[in-house]
């Protein structure tokens, strides 16, 4: 996820002649404040010492996050059978616990939001006051320096929802005041997150064997999520392609297996065939789906020329600048971005187009969808909405170009320092591993990780041989897999 400096779009979040902001459905920072009273209290590190009631939560608010993250900034398709997660909430009228069933179904964030807040019994009056700030701090947005992009701390407009229910969960906590002794926890957890990372290591085992079936199967190259999903969920999905190859018809089988050929088999929200040719199959969809998505992939497949003709037109018009387009994408989606910035480019005056390619020159740019804003991430790419004005594109370019490169830069220095540091901590600690969430700034999991390499034989004697995964929660915990989830800013 990059951290990212937001500046509306004049074509579609100003009115000409205006500094008012237009009103959009949804947006996933709106989505993140709404939520809010609503992930304290489900947050699984409430019920730290009811092990299953944290699990279960935890659970559920990873399908809950994932469910409703992928409908943003614009969901692609519509959904069919609804999901449905249990969460156990604080009984404020008793000292017991109480269920609440929330079902996922359709795309419309307003009423999943809303329905997650009512089925809590939270009061959805901060919603609409949430929603109604939300056009006066985009246009608050306008006057700001991008230069905050590589500055400053978490950004919570953002995040994804995963990341922001730990980060509110954080805020939370820090205003509390809780301090750890993380050499204490270490001690009392140590034989808890070996049990539970044999547990993990041999369920993937079970995982990797499934994948390795359906390999040699169809003869695909990788099976990948898109998503972070429990792992029993992946099961399910490798459960239902086999089942769906078993049932097929020896002519529908070798057409799949002809398409999937060396190809990488993805499972995400939605089945379309993404901008790398690999196919991605809904995982909250029914495998008739999939076969579809197999029997079109043919046709769609000739699109990857096209896409490839129309990142180098992109490319030319912006002076030459490195056009990003992940291979994850959905393809039709993404050529069709590409080729209505191309005409809004090329529809424009000489002068206008001159500036454009000037100004693009050794810049790293990706295209968004007409909902998202122009903005700088925390690698220094800069993303813009295909729909985008061009005046305002030519500004943006012009006076965020330099800063762009420089926190590019630096963010490739900061990343080689962190994979040297990373390496030395493990050796120095013989750690089974070391991660930490993609909303945690570079700068500061470096020093966290530099900082770990020196603790004190009390905590790297019950570190050794376990996998540490640096956090935005503040508590330092064992995961459902065995890691060892500690904060930056752990004592």
């Amino acid at each position: 996820a990059n951290e990212s400096v937001m500046i509306p779009r004049n074509s579609r979040s100003l009115r000409r002649g205006a500094t008012t902001v237009s009103k959009r459905w949804l947006s996933i920072q709106e989505a993140n404040a709404a939520l809010r009273p609503f992930y304290f209290a489900v947050h699984p590190d409430r019920f730290a010492t009811q092990p299953d009631v944290r699990e279960r939560n935890e659970k559920s608010l990873k399908i809950f996050n994932g469910y409703l993250n992928d409908l943003f900034p614009r969901p692609m398709f519509s959904y069919g059978k609804p999901i449905q997660v249990v969460f156990s909430i604080k009984d404020k009228g008793s000292a017991g616990l109480t269920d609440i069933n929330i079902s996922l179904q359709g795309n419309d964030p307003v009423h999943i939001v809303r329905h997650a807040l009512e089925s809590c019994k939270l009061s959805t009056a901060h919603f609409k006051a949430a929603t109604a700030a939300a056009a006066s701090a985009a246009a608050a947005a306008v006057g700001q320096s991008a230069a905050a992009a590589g500055q400053g701390g978490h950004d919570a407009s953002s995040m994804s929802m995963n990341e922001a229910a730990s980060f509110y969960w954080g805020e939370y906590m820090k205003k509390k005041g809780s301090p750890q002794d993380m050499a204490a926890i270490l001690k009392k957890r140590r034989e808890e997150a070996i049990e539970k990372t044999k547990l993990a290591e041999s369920f993937r085992a079970t995982l990797k064997d499934e994948i390795e079936d359906v390999k040699w199967r169809t003869g695909c190259a990788a099976v990948v999520w898109q998503m972070e999903w429990a792992e029993s969920h992946m099961r399910r999905c490798l459960s239902n392609f086999h089942r769906l190859l078993d049932h097929a018809s020896k002519e529908d089988k070798e057409s799949m297996i002809a398409i999937l050929l060396k190809n990488t088999i993805r499972f995400g929200r939605g089945s379309f065939i993404c901008c790398d040719g690999s196919v991605q199959f809904g995982a909250d969809q029914v495998p008739e789906q999939w076969q579809k998505v197999c029997s079109e992939a043919a046709v769609r497949r000739q699109q990857l020329l096209q896409l490839q003709e129309t990142r180098n037109n992109v490319r030319q018009l912006l002076g030459g600048a490195e056009i990003l387009c992940p291979g994850h994408r959905g393809l039709g989606q993404t050529l069709q971005q590409l080729q209505t910035l191309v005409v809004r480019i090329s529809s424009r005056e000489s002068a206008l187009r001159k500036r454009i390619a000037a100004s693009g020159k050794e810049l790293m740019i990706e295209v968004a969808t007409a909902y998202d804003e122009l903005a700088v991430g925390q690698d220094g790419r800069m993303h813009v909405p295909c729909n985008v004005d061009i005046v305002a594109l030519a500004a943006f370019l012009e006076e965020n170009g330099r800063m762009s490169k420089r926190v590019n830069e630096e963010a490739r220095a900061a990343h080689a320092q962190l994979r040297k540091a990373t390496d030395l901590t493990v050796a120095a600690l013989r750690l089974a591993g070391l991660d930490w969430e993609e909303c945690l700034r570079v700068r500061e999991v470096l020093a966290a990780v530099e900082r770990l390499r020196d603790v004190p034989d009390t905590i790297s004697t019950s570190l050794n041989g376990l996998h540490v995964r640096f956090s935005a929660n503040p508590t330092v915990h064992v995961r459902n897999d065995g890691k060892v989830s500690i904060p930056l800013d752990w004592s």
